[in-house]
């Protein structure tokens, strides 16, 4: 059986639940056993069933893997942050909360910015991209956010120094007038 035609050759044909499966199922960073799971996850079959020279073929044909997307082309619509209602908002937030759980709620969170994906035939391309466009999108609002904090903080400590050197002002000359 040629066993290289079942195998993805770019990230556009890895689903999002074959990925998983390929995070949960390494065990190492040896190359040979990562070859190994991407192997078993893509046709369900040990490596062992493959001549020395497929053995070549496969690794050419996942060596994209060991890349990540660099850029988003997926076919999917996201709704900006701008457009999501309150709840979904609150739900987008608590997703990102926790750094440890987010390669578990990416899934979650393409579910939110593009409600009518088929969380089945998601893609990596797809996960990725509106994980990477919301980042993208979101890093000039902080910027802003930051800014604008920062503004206020030395609003605040410009108020604070004025009002004291005013207050050590009045004081002075109150002394000076009845001194």
């Amino acid at each position: 059986m040629n066993y290289i035609k079942l195998l993805p050759s770019n990230w556009s044909e890895v689903t999002w639940k074959d990925y998983l499966k390929i995070e949960s199922l390494k065990e190492d960073d040896e190359v040979a056993s990562n070859i190994e799971t991407l192997f078993y996850v893509f046709t369900s079959k040990n490596i062992n069933v493959l001549k020395p020279v497929e053995f070549e073929a496969v690794m050419r044909r996942l060596s994209f893997m060991y890349q990540l997307p660099t850029k988003n082309e997926s076919k999917l619509s996201f709704k900006t942050i701008r457009k999501l209602n309150f709840q979904e908002y609150i739900n987008y937030q608590k997703l990102i909360e926790s750094p440890d759980d987010l390669l578990d709620n990416l899934i979650h969170i393409v579910k939110i910015f593009a409600p009518d994906a088929d969380e089945d035939s998601l893609t990596v391309i797809d996960v990725m991209g509106c994980f990477f466009l919301q980042q993208k999108k979101m890093k000039p609002r902080l910027i802003f956010s930051m800014a604008s904090l920062t503004l206020k903080i030395l609003k605040g400590k410009v108020e604070t120094f004025l009002k004291k050197k005013l207050k050590l002002l009045k004081r002075n000359t109150t002394r000076n007038l009845h001194g």
